[in-house]
């Protein structure tokens, strides 16, 4: 009895030993820190929002409170840059170009084999 694909070069090797993935932070390591970064900026945004809206009726001059105004900028930076990175995790994340178009191939090299082997 013969196989029918037999390696004329011989057996193969086994395959190199797996590593272990590390957990991403925003991903699924810690979901506490995870939880309380969330907490935070969404807070951090609604402060922002509060002082804006102060700012535009006039209860609050930030040229007379630079700091005031400085606080609000990195506060409304760490609300964006915070959402922005949790848009891009697990739960949000959407696939690049190049995933996609390798999804594509393999999907048509699958589908080329299926049309090659079907009788016709």
């Amino acid at each position: 009895m013969t196989t029918p694909h037999s390696d004329p070069g011989g057996p193969s090797r086994p395959a190199p030993p797996k590593r272990p993935a590390r957990p991403s932070t925003f991903r699924s390591g810690y979901p506490r820190v995870r939880a309380a970064v969330w907490l935070s900026a969404l807070v951090c945004g609604g402060l922002v929002l509060v002082l804006v809206f102060f700012a535009t009726i006039g209860v609050v001059d930030f040229s007379e409170a630079p700091v005031v105004g400085i606080a609000a900028l990195a506060m409304a930076l760490f609300f964006i840059v915070t959402m922005w990175g949790f848009s891009r995790s697990a739960t949000g994340a959407r696939p690049t170009a190049n995933a996609a178009a390798s999804s594509r191939r393999r999907h048509s090299v699958a589908f080329r084999r299926l049309r090659e082997e079907r009788p016709g």
